[in-house]
């Protein structure tokens, strides 16, 4: 027995699934060329002229460290001074989780700290340690 309402023709195909590699692709694509585009400008420098001594630049003024030891990453003992340091906590923010990080001249990380607005850092700067970072933190003060 036919079924009088069938007319040979499915009525009820899916509908093909968009494909969602090309998106991938185009996001990966546009960020390799963001890098690609950032470094560009930073190539080597032309060499100077041979005209004569050229005029002295002054020198970059120092970070300020009066209040203790600011944000930023710093030499050990060039710049930071071997000790034990504290700092209040996070600057108030959006963001306000601050990181403090010890590091070897291999890089390798010595010690790590991480902290919320308030709530008080204290890290060492011993032996073996050639640099020390902090990211959102209120400055470091010496305390021995």
């Amino acid at each position: 027995m036919t079924n009088p309402h069938y007319t040979g023709q499915h009525s009820h195909q899916p509908a093909p699934r968009p494909k969602r590699w090309p998106w991938i692709v185009g996001i990966v694509a546009a960020f390799l060329l963001g890098v690609v585009l950032g470094d560009a400008g930073d190539g080597p420098q032309p060499a100077a002229a041979a005209d004569g001594p050229r005029p002295a630049v002054p020198a970059p003024a120092g970070p300020d460290f009066s209040r203790g030891v600011p944000e930023g990453e710093w030499t050990v003992p060039d710049q930071v001074a071997p000790g034990r340091y504290r700092s209040t906590g996070a600057k108030p923010g959006i963001f306000d989780v601050c990181t403090a990080t010890t590091r070897s001249a291999e890089g390798d990380v010595v010690d790590w700290r991480i902290a919320n607005a308030g709530e008080q850092v204290l890290i060492t700067v011993g032996a073996g340690v050639a640099s020390f970072a902090n990211a959102n933190c209120e400055p470091f003060v010496r305390i021995g």
